[in-house]
């Protein structure tokens, strides 16, 4: 009984020492679910870290009507797509409603991620379809005669062609 206990529990050793660390797609993968989670349930404080640093305050300014003025009903990451070994595209669906209205809104953000020293990080995103209203405006420098001198960058992939960065 001894024996067969210990073959048991040296065969199980053996199994997770054969298990690979997760490569990067996963890691993407499991950075954005968490990022996206902690921002849909109000925990800025940790969706933050997940974001590149030169990129926190934009995207904390532009999800300040997050739990005050809306509600998120639901978020799902519909897309993860690997662009170089270093960048990534995220897609999600985010259906919402405005706290005086009971119109449900779907809204599609596509969010570029870039990683260094193995860690994802969030560097910028956008709506890429559905209803506008979900961000607040960017803030660009105004120009003589134009709406904004501040040109949005594009998407990683070109298959996203919006001008609405809402």
């Amino acid at each position: 009984m001894r024996l067969t206990c210990a073959c048991l529990m040296i065969a199980g050793l053996m199994l997770f020492a054969c298990v690979p660390p997760p490569g990067p797609l996963e890691r993407l993968g499991y950075s954005a679910h968490e990022m996206n989670a902690a921002t849909r349930f109000a925990r800025m404080d940790i969706a933050l870290s997940y974001v590149k640093s030169e990129a926190q305050h934009d995207f904390a300014r532009r999800h300040r009507k997050w739990h005050k003025q809306l509600r998120i009903v639901d978020l799902e990451v519909t897309g993860v797509q690997m662009v170089t070994t270093q960048d990534a595209e995220v897609h999600l669906t985010v259906s919402w409603h405005r706290l005086d209205q009971t119109t449900i809104r779907d809204s599609m953000i596509a969010q570029k991620w870039s990683q260094k020293s193995g860690d994802w990080k969030l560097v910028e995103e956008m709506r890429a379809g559905g209803s506008p209203g979900l961000f607040m405006k960017s803030r660009g420098k105004r120009g003589k005669g134009s709406k904004s001198s501040r040109k949005p960058s594009e998407p990683a992939l070109g298959q996203i062609t919006t001008n609405a960065w809402q």
